[in-house]
């Protein structure tokens, strides 16, 4: 329901400055997410700017793998010399995740899947009360991704990666569900 956009690399590098700045320059673990990062056609140079920023953090591209095989040389090498890891959530569709890993490891990237390799994931939804008539401090609490994926947005820090995309659902549904 997304409109085609892309990341803004110039706003990126300001807010993972402010964001380094804020920190400390310290990370545990980056996650690049999408939609679908690989669909940049600069995702390695995003990578290599969280990491200028975050030198010690662990960092990867999260993806659904299906533009690993379309990757070339470049990419790799730049993972590779930044210590960027691949981070694949294996879907049902036709697609050769093992060819992949083989195409990641044989660049010397770190390639893993977020789920059990051999579980394949489940597509989800989640359902929106258009009405109001949650209460959305006992719904946040309640959240499996609660503050466990904290979304980074033209400038804005998300606890919820929901709601750092919910303009697309109001634009898509013309609904105006508010971000407080």
């Amino acid at each position: 329901i997304a409109e085609p956009s892309l990341l803004d690399l110039v706003q990126y590098n300001k807010d993972l400055e402010r964001l380094s700045y804020l920190c400390q320059g310290e990370a545990k673990r980056i996650h690049l997410m999408g939609g679908e990062p690989l669909l940049h056609p600069e995702a390695a140079k995003a990578a290599v700017i969280t990491r200028e920023r975050f030198p010690y953090a662990l960092i990867d591209i999260y993806t659904n793998g299906v533009l690993l095989l379309k990757q070339t040389e470049e990419f790799w090498s730049t993972l590779k010399d930044a210590n960027i890891g691949i981070m694949v959530t294996k879907y049902p569709i036709a697609f050769d995740y093992e060819k992949a890993e083989e195409l990641a490891n044989n660049h010397g990237v770190n390639y893993q899947y977020c789920t059990v390799p051999e579980h394949e994931k489940e597509l989800f939804h989640f359902t929106l009360d258009l009405s109001g008539q949650q209460n959305e401090v006992d719904s946040f609490l309640k959240c499996h991704r609660a503050n466990a994926c904290i979304a980074l947005k033209d400038g804005k820090l998300f606890t919820c990666s929901l709601v750092a995309n919910i303009g697309h659902f109001n634009k898509c549904f013309h609904e105006n569900l508010p971000v407080t």
